[in-house]
């Protein structure tokens, strides 16, 4: 990295890496070539190396707090993102928890991928359209990349490949949008115990947008 570069970043991938290896990945980054082999020594040259520079640092789905505690502090002139599907234990860090999105949020991230003409000529249709996708960006994105990719396509047409509740998520995959693989994700770091209570509350519980049966 450069001297007029300003962000590095870390993956955390589905099966959590050490911190070694994520510190490996950050110096790599810096243009670091004399990486420590412990990790008390990696987690002090990190820091030494952006104690004078000002740096954001970004940790992309951060899975424990032992992953975090090396990586912190990171500098007085630099910040660190993280982004979890947990709520993580640092007390020094900032949270700010994001929630599903509205409908009015939903039909804007419909818009700006298929143009609000598109989208305000069957406006019924795609209100009930993203009520199934339940405010998940992921699912708005797939949806809207699927009906990109055929613009003969009605938004009624879509709706109604939808209608299948036990074939929905197929539609909530379409190129690199697959929620399939990020639920995998989040179900294969539970314990055994908490996926049997997942996969229980996933045959019990109606769907967000209908009535209990």
């Amino acid at each position: 990295m450069t001297a007029s570069q300003t962000v590095c970043c870390a993956r955390i991938w589905a099966v959590p890496p050490p911190p070694a290896d994520v510190l490996e990945q950050l110096l790599g980054q810096l243009e670091i070539t004399d990486i420590p082999i412990d990790l008390a020594a990696r987690s002090a040259r990190y820091r030494a190396a952006l104690s004078e520079r000002r740096m954001l640092v970004v940790l992309d789905d951060a899975a424990t707090d032992s992953q975090l505690t090396p990586l912190l502090p990171v500098g007085p002139q630099s910040a660190i993102f993280i982004t979890s599907r947990i709520s993580l234990g640092p007390a020094n860090i900032h949270r700010m928890v994001l929630n599903e999105l509205t409908m009015a949020e939903s039909i804007e991230v419909l818009e700006a991928i298929l143009g609000p003409d598109r989208v305000r000529a069957e406006e019924w249709a795609v209100s009930a359209l993203t009520r199934c996708c339940s405010g998940i960006p992921l699912a708005l994105r797939a949806v809207a990349a699927r009906l990109t990719a055929r613009p003969h396509w009605t938004i009624v047409e879509q709706l109604g490949r939808m209608s299948d509740e036990e074939q929905r998520l197929n539609e909530f995959t379409y190129g690199p949008y697959d929620i399939r693989r990020t639920l995998a994700t989040t179900v294969n770091r539970l314990t055994p115990a908490a996926t049997a209570v997942y996969h229980h509350l996933g045959t019990v519980l109606p769907p967000a947008n209908s009535s209990p049966r």
